[in-house]
This record gives structure tokens, C-alpha cells and sequence, in this order.
């Protein structure tokens, strides 16, 4: 048998439907009588509604939130000390908060007709104050996004661990102030729901875009008052996710509203537009950073100030609190320091309210951390990543419990930087960049080292006090009568590949050939509760399930097929689809027939659960369980027009155990993609009255094929000790060290001209504005 368990590379067993356009999304499904929903947005960023005037005619197909006053308002609590509510409703009430907040909600026959009643509709606005700057907005309390709270501070987190006492007479000291861009997520598939009423069941079913189908159905019952009996969500295949999707969005609820008041379907489809606009919800940060080390530049002790625009909103359920505090916890990343004092501001702005996009923060985090180190190390007068690697937690502290908290369950991470150096070969691109190109463009070397807490569950997010804290992990394994394998999960596939990664875990305990294992995901009507797919989560805890639960299912199997082969019990064993007695075999479908088709064939003592179980996971110790990766790259920069071109790009990662390499390097690639799109490329950016700058691709630059150098994978497997055959989360991690690589390898080729840059995007406007402000010559190849 061809190998197929955990450690192959198997190909996607979803990929044959997607690429021969059987793939089943939200906007293929029509329904008879169906109807289509369009929102009237708001086009100022910050008024008073006076009034809003129903088109005549046509009242009957437009809905304000006066219409919906039987929904709730969003509300998101959490227990951090100090954190403000914030009344997300389903449709403006009162007031409007950011350009593309939802304020009516039109139905009709299509789309271009529900957008035709949007324009007909008379609203007339008082316009107030904008906020779009956050340290602006934390400073002016005279204007306020919630005029109940006394400032702009969602929250204020404060952390402080030895610091006073490591940084005291420190020879070195180094400040720098650091920002990321706001950007949106742009997966393929924007926000989709599809709601009806189905009256056999007695209940609301809600098709939705979703990479959380059982929180959805949570809060979903929670806001339209609902026994959640009654509520079932199905999400079908999925356009992508990246954070977007695993919150209870407004459009959803409005759209379940409908259904349930009309027993009608209805749908919404997001468009692009829509998108950059209500989309633009993630990444802005802005770090002051002060760096205290010794004469070679070993860390001692770090002092941050980070503010994080975080919007209007705080969402549900995960609460606008996740980012600062990801941020205050993970700042320190991979090294090893003891001194370290943070103190993190999340400011509401007149902007969409932020989202956990891919990496959580994390993405921020390296890119601040990672400057600091390079910024180090050229004080000190050494190699970049020589610095990174003397101050990077060693294998032999693992694990390791560091300066914030955190637990680093295993790793080498110094290994990983050392191979990317190794495979990126640093003393030839060094020997070239001394010598200079031939049209003048400037060589540039850049690293950079994280590491990603993936799959942290109970002991982390009940510190949060967030509505809903995950748990144990459930998968359902059934035997069909055939000898098939059916595994149901709650987590959701957005992209990961799961329905194989899944049914890889399933034939490494049972040796069933994955053409005769089915895995079901996403329904909540089918599935056992899982919180969803979110955190680098899925492959730890619904791998973790499904393996315990073909492992309970085998003693059952060997009781029946002992009995049919006759047999005692311990004489037989399980092994690749058989049972094997002293004597013979039979296969698991004799057993499968015996339980389903010829029960008079099983032993008395047969065990009643049959031949399916439901069993729940949680690691060992659930803080998480950490991948890192070291990436390098080497890229040209051009001084006379600001281009930045990547010749080569490294990353040498370890996720633990290696479920299926492939999928590993394909989540690696689309997350390095994202993550260039984030250095160089994507930014939301907004005028002074809070107007979108980039609400159309011809504004908002994503890489394409063209901008994606061809990256070079290399794997570490270090398992972690926690977890079911030592596997770990790595889906967000890809996207979390480009920016800091770039930018690096940027400010390495321009370190001559004494050009620092460190905010995103890196645009030709920006690179050539530093180099003018620095008074350098363009060209080395200019007379």
C-alpha cells in the first residue's frame, strides 16, 4: 500500500471537485422564491441619523433597525480589567460610525434590483467629528466614537517582568518607532449567508460562509432570542477565511432576521467593493520600542508602547481585546530575555472594527521585534543574524517558560536559523553585495525568526473572559456496513485541506485506504460542537479527536471479529482493515456487515455502542503548542525609480509532526504571500473626513504571480510533547515573517546610504522619500 497516513504527501482529496468547478459555495445555491439582500451604507464616517425615508411604494422591502428591534445589539464582553462594551447593532441605530457601517437593509428579486431600492432611499445624516487617527483619537476626549465612554480606549493593558532591574546600566540602547498599515483580508470569497425556514424541522437553517459554524449557531440564537435547538448552520465549501469569517457577522443575523420573520429564503453576497471598504480591519499597529542590550548585543530588557487602531466596534465572540492582547504576550517571540515592560492601547476610531486577520498580531509582533534585532545588531557593529541567533532560547531550555508567559512547549530554533542561513547562502550574497551590481542595484540580506502559539485552548482564552472559551474538541467515527469510514468534525476546512488531513489521521490508527474514509465538516446539525477552525487549532484538536476515536472504536472491532473467527479476544489483533487470529482474518467489512446486516452473527457481549464513538480531545497541557520558522531572504533594490525586487527567499520551518508535507507547504506559500502583500503591496489608507482611500483593486494592490518569488520550504520536525503524535498548528505562520524579512533585507542594501524604513507597505513613494530625506545619492551607477 502506498503510503498514506501521517507523513505523506497526498494530494488534496477535496482539490478534484474545486478544480473541476463542482465546489459548492454559497453563491451557487438557488432557492425556489428566494430573494436577495443589498445594504444601504453609510457614506459619512461619523453622524447622527436625522432621518431615513422608505422609498414609496417599496416600504415593504426596506428594513431599518427599527424594523428589527426583537434583535440584539452585538455585545461582546471579556473580563480583561479595564475593557469598554461597545452596542454593535445589526443595522445603524442612532448614529454612524464608519464609512460602510450597514444602515437599511433592501430585498428583492435580484440583487441589482435590491441595489436599485438602496439608491431610492432618503437618509439624511448631522455630521460630527472624524476620528481616524488613533493616537489623536486616545488623546481628544472632546470627541468620542461611544459617547458613553469617557475617552477612545477600548483598553489599556499593562505588563511589566523584570524590567527595571535588567535594563538598569545596560551599554546599549536602542529606539525605534515601528507601524503597520491597515489592510483588509480579501479572501476570494467575501461574506456570504443564505437563510430560509424549513418547516418539517422546525427550524432556522442558515448556509453561511463561515469558518465557525457552531459559534455562528451560538450567536445566532443568542441575538434573535432563539432556542439554539432551533437554529442550524451549515457552512458549505469556503472561499477562504483568514480570521474574517469566525466572528457572527451583522449581515448574517440581518439575513437570518428575514428568514425567520418572512419564512422565506433570502441571501447576501458580499461584493469587492464592499469589501475594501467594511473590510479594511486588521494589521494597524504602531510600536515605540526602546531595546536595552550588552556590548555584543544580547538582549537584556524591552520597553514597548504599542497602539492598535482598533475601529469602531468590538466584535463577537472574540472581542476587539484578542489583538492587544496577543500583541502584549507575543511581542517578546523566540528569544530569550528577562526584562520586559508593555503597555498596549487599543483606540476606537471611525473605522471598521478590527478583526483577528492571519497571525493575530503576530505578523506585527515579528515585524516590530525583528527591526529591533537588526537595529541591534548594527549598534553593536555584528551580523544581523548572528545577534538573532546568540539571542534566540536555545534547544536545551526547551521547554521553555518566557519573559511574558508563555510556555515554549519544544524547538531548536537556533538550528532553523542556521539552515536558512545555510540554504540562502549568506557569504556569497555578502560577497556579491560588497561587489557591487552592474546596473546599480543594491544587494540587501535580511532574517527573520518567530514563533506561533497554535491550538492554546481553555487556560488561555478563559483568562480572557470571552463569551465563548473552547474546550474539548469532539470528532464522531462511524463503520459503514460496507467497511467504509465516515469522520464527522465541527471544525471547518477553508482552505487547509482538511478532508484529507483528517482522514490521513484516521487511516495512521484504523489502515483503511482514505478512498473509504469520508470526512463531514461544518453542519451543525451533523457534527459534533467543536468552536470552529481558527488559532492554528484545527489539525491539534480535531486530529487529536479523530485519532482517539478510531482508537476507542478498535477493542470493539476485535470483540466482533474474535467471535466470528472463534476465537478468544486477546489471540486476535487489529491491524490495516483486518482482524487476525491465530488461525485467519476477517476483514472490518465482515464485521460491519455482522453488526448492520447479521446481528445474529455478533457475541453476546457485544459492546452496544457499535461500531461508532464520539470522543472529545484536549492537549495535554492546552497553553499551545508552538511552531517557529526562520525566513531569509535577499532582494535588489533600485535607488532611482523605489523598486524592490526578491531574488531569493528561504524558510525553514517546524510545525512538530508532519501530517501531510504538502499541505504544510501550501499553507506556507499562501501565508508568505499574504505576508509580501503586507510589506510591500496592501494598505486601507483614509482621508481626513474618514473616507476609504482603496475601495477597488485599481487602489488596493494585492501580489500576484508575478510578485512571488519562488520560495524555497525546508522542514524541521520537533513534536511537541502535548499533543496527539506530537502535531502542531501552523496554518497562520507563513504569513507572520515576510514584512519583517523584507524590510530587513531592504534596510541591509541601504544601510550605506543610512536609510531606515519601518512602516508598510514598502512603496516606491516611500523608499524614495527616505532616501531623499537622508540626502543619498540614487545610483551607485550615475555619474
Amino acid at each position: 500500500m502506498t503510503a498514506q497516513g501521517i507523513g505523506a504527501r497526498v494530494r488534496r482529496k477535496e482539490d478534484a471537485r474545486f478544480l473541476d468547478g463542482r465546489g459548492s459555495f454559497v453563491s451557487d445555491m438557488i432557492l425556489p422564491g428566494q430573494s436577495e439582500v443589498a445594504f444601504l451604507r453609510s457614506p459619512v464616517a461619523h453622524g447622527r441619523i436625522r432621518r431615513i425615508v422608505k422609498p414609496p411604494g417599496l416600504e415593504g422591502q426596506v428594513f431599518t433597525r427599527a424594523d428589527l428591534a426583537d434583535v440584539a445589539a452585538l455585545v461582546a464582553p471579556t473580563t480583561v480589567p479595564g475593557y469598554k462594551l461597545s452596542e454593535c447593532h445589526p443595522l445603524a441605530h442612532d448614529k454612524v460610525r464608519f464609512v460602510g457601517e450597514a444602515v437599511a437593509m433592501c430585498v428583492a428579486g435580484t440583487r441589482a434590483e435590491a441595489e436599485d431600492i438602496a439608491e431610492s432611499i432618503e437618509i439624511e445624516f448631522d455630521e460630527l467629528p472624524v476620528l481616524i487617527d488613533a493616537h489623536a483619537a486616545r488623546a481628544d476626549t472632546t470627541v468620542r466614537v461611544h459617547e458613553e465612554w469617557d475617552d477612545n480606549l477600548f483598553l489599556t493593558l499593562n505588563y511589566e517582568n523584570g524590567f527595571d532591574a535588567k535594563a538598569k546600566g545596560a551599554p546599549v540602547t536602542v529606539r525605534r518607532e515601528i507601524a503597520l498599515a491597515r489592510q483588509a483580508m480579501v479572501p476570494l470569497e467575501g461574506k456570504a449567508v443564505l437563510a430560509y425556514w424549513d418547516d418539517r424541522s422546525e427550524q432556522l437553517i442558515v448556509y453561511a460562509s463561515t469558518q465557525v459554524p457552531h459559534i455562528i449557531r451560538v450567536g445566532l440564537a443568542q441575538f434573535l432570542r432563539l432556542d439554539q435547538g432551533r437554529v442550524r448552520v451549515i457552512s458549505p465549501d469556503v472561499g477562504g477565511g483568514f480570521g474574517y469569517k469566525c466572528i457572527l457577522q451583522v449581515e448574517e443575523l440581518c439575513v437570518a432576521w428575514l428568514a425567520l420573520k418572512f419564512r422565506k429564503p433570502f441571501r447576501y453576497i458580499e461584493d469587492r467593493r464592499e469589501h475594501l471598504v467594511v473590510g479594511a480591519n486588521a494589521r494597524q499597529h504602531h510600536y515605540r520600542l526602546t531595546a536595552h542590550a550588552d556590548e555584543r548585543g544580547r538582549l537584556l530588557a524591552l520597553d514597548a508602547e504599542v497602539t492598535i487602531d482598533g475601529g469602531a466596534y468590538s466584535n463577537w465572540p472574540f472581542t476587539v481585546a484578542l489583538e492587544p492582547g496577543q500583541a502584549t504576550g507575543n511581542l517578546p517571540g523566540p528569544y530569550d530575555f528577562r526584562g520586559y515592560r508593555c503597555k498596549t492601547h487599543c483606540v476606537a476610531t471611525n473605522k471598521p472594527g478590527f478583526l483577528p486577520y492571519r497571525g493575530v498580531a503576530r505578523t506585527g509582533v515579528c515585524f516590530a521585534m525583528e527591526l529591533m534585532i537588526d537595529a541591534i545588531a548594527r549598534a553593536v557593529g555584528r551580523e544581523p543574524w548572528e545577534v538573532r541567533h546568540d539571542n534566540l532560547v536555545p534547544a536545551a531550555a526547551m521547554p521553555y517558560d518566557n519573559v511574558a508567559r508563555k510556555h515554549y512547549d519544544s524547538g531548536d530554533y537556533q538550528k532553523a536559523l542556521k539552515l536558512a542561513h545555510e540554504k540562502i547562502g549568506f557569504e556569497a550574497w555578502r560577497a556579491r553585495q560588497r561587489k557591487g551590481e552592474p546596473d546599480g542595484r543594491r544587494i540587501g540580506i535580511g532574517f527573520a525568526s518567530y514563533c506561533e502559539q497554535s491550538a492554546h485552548g481553555t487556560s488561555v482564552f478563559s483568562g480572557w473572559g470571552l463569551p465563548i472559551v473552547p474546550g474539548y474538541d469532539q470528532a464522531t467515527v462511524r463503520v459503514t456496513p460496507d467497511g467504509g469510514i465516515e469522520v464527522r468534525a465541527g471544525v471547518h476546512s477553508h482552505g487547509q485541506g482538511m478532508e484529507t488531513t483528517l482522514a490521513q489521521i484516521a487511516h495512521e490508527v484504523l489502515g483503511i485506504e482514505l478512498g473509504n474514509i469520508r470526512v463531514v465538516l461544518g453542519d451543525t446539525g451533523v457534527t459534533p460542537y467543536s468552536t470552529g477552525t481558527y488559532a492554528s487549532r484545527s489539525i491539534v484538536m480535531a486530529g487529536g479527536a479523530v485519532a482517539n476515536a478510531c482508537k476507542a472504536l478498535v477493542p470493539r472491532f476485535v470483540a466482533i471479529g474474535a467471535h466470528l473467527m472463534q476465537c478468544a479476544v486477546n489471540t486476535a489483533r487489529y491491524g490495516n482493515g483486518e482482524i487476525v487470529g491465530p488461525q485467519r482474518s476477517v476483514s472490518l467489512r465482515d464485521v460491519a456487515e455482522a453488526w448492520y446486516l447479521r446481528p445474529q452473527q455478533l457475541p453476546p457481549d457485544v459492546d452496544l455502542g457499535g461500531l461508532e464513538t464520539t470522543v472529545g480531545f484536549r492537549p495535554k497541557r492546552d497553553t499551545g503548542a508552538f511552531s517557529y520558522a526562520s525566513h531569509a531572504a535577499v532582494i535588489a533594490v533600485d535607488t532611482e525609480i523605489g523598486e524592490v525586487k526578491i531574488l531569493d527567499y528561504v524558510i525553514v520551518e517546524d510545525c512538530g509532526t508532519l501530517v501531510n508535507p504538502m499541505v504544510v507547504e501550501g499553507q506556507t506559500l499562501g501565508g508568505a504571500a499574504q505576508g509580501i502583500g503586507t510589506a510591500m503591496y496592501e494598505e486601507s489608507p483614509y482621508d481626513a473626513n474618514g473616507q476609504p482611500l482603496a475601495s477597488t483593486f485599481a487602489d488596493y494592490l494585492l501580489p500576484g504571480p508575478t510578485e512571488i518569488p519562488a520560495i524555497r520550504i525546508f522542514h524541521l520536525e520537533t513534536p511537541s510533547p502535548y499533543t496527539e503524535f506530537g502535531i502542531k498548528g501552523m496554518g497562520e505562520g507563513g504569513a507572520i515573517a515576510p514584512p519583517a524579512v523584507i524590510f530587513n533585507a531592504v534596510n541591509d542594501a541601504l544601510r550605506p546610504l543610512g536609510v531606515e524604513l519601518t512602516e508598510t507597505p514598502l512603496t516606491p513613494r516611500r523608499l524614495l522619500a527616505a532616501i531623499e530625506r537622508a540626502g543619498a545619492p540614487a545610483r551607485t551607477d550615475i555619474a
